[in-house]
C-alpha cells in the first residue's frame, strides 16, 4: 500500500483526533458515517483542541503570548487569534511552537496524550 494509510487506520485517527471533545460516536465503521460529517463543525472542534493545547503548552513552560510568538516568529496578535481559536492555526507555526515548547505536534493536535 505504499505509504496510504487504509480506512479503519484513518478513522482510527480521526477518532483519536476528536476523543477528547468527543465529537464522534463509537459507529465508526462505516464510510456513511464520514458522509454525514458537518465538515465546518469538526474543522472548529480540532481547531479548538489546538487552541487549547497551545495555551496548556505555553502555561506549562511559562513563558508569555509575546515571548512564544516572537521565538516562534509569528506575531502576538496571531498568537492570540490561535489560542483563542478565531483563526485556524498553521503547520508550521503549530511545528514551531512544538518546538518552543517542547512537545509534539501529535500532542498539539491531540493525535496523542503524551
Amino acid at each position: 500500500m505504499g505509504g496510504q494509510l487504509s480506512l479503519g487506520v484513518a478513522l482510527t485517527q480521526l477518532v483519536r483526533i476528536c476523543s477528547p471533545l468527543v465529537c464522534f460516536s463509537t459507529k465508526l465503521e462505516s464510510r456513511e458515517v464520514l458522509n454525514d460529517l458537518d465538515r465546518s463543525e469538526l474543522d472548529a472542534r480540532v481547531i479548538q483542541i489546538v487552541a487549547d493545547r497551545l495555551r496548556l503548552a505555553r502555561q506549562a513552560v511559562g513563558i508569555s503570548q509575546i515571548a512564544a510568538a516572537d521565538y516562534a516568529g509569528i506575531s502576538r496578535a496571531t498568537m492570540v487569534r490561535w489560542e483563542s481559536g478565531v483563526t485556524p492555526q498553521n503547520l508550521v507555526g503549530v511545528l514551531r511552537l512544538a518546538l518552543v515548547y517542547g512537545v509534539s505536534v501529535d500532542w498539539l493536535v491531540g493525535i496523542s496524550e503524551a
